[in-house]
């Protein structure tokens, strides 16, 4: 599956409450119709309106919470938000079968 980068870094806007997921958030829209959101990443090493694929490197990996709603964590993580077609967020747990 192939996807266009719609927007990286604080500016970005899309589906859902997304204000807080840090510098480097990405959205992607893929060629499915379902759109994909990433946040906490130390590092973006995509660019807006570039084409990617399912398996293909966004970002590296962050450390750091949202301070601005005192959810701290300094683990590694990512957070994913995954949108169907119609704009409703999906479980990724039952969408990767975790």
């Amino acid at each position: 599956m192939e996807g266009t980068i719609r927007e990286v870094g604080a500016g970005a806007s899309g589906t859902g409450d997304i204000a807080h997921f840090g510098k480097y958030r990405t959205v992607v829209d893929w060629s499915d119709g379902t759109t994909s959101v990433y946040g906490h990443m130390s590092e973006a090493l995509v660019k807006k309106g570039q084409k990617l694929i399912v398996g293909q490197s966004i970002g590296k990996i962050g450390n750091l919470g949202a301070p601005a709603v005192g959810n701290f964590t300094m683990n590694a993580h990512l957070h994913f938000q995954h949108y169907d077609k119609m704009g409703r967020l999906t479980d990724a747990v039952k969408m990767y079968g975790w």
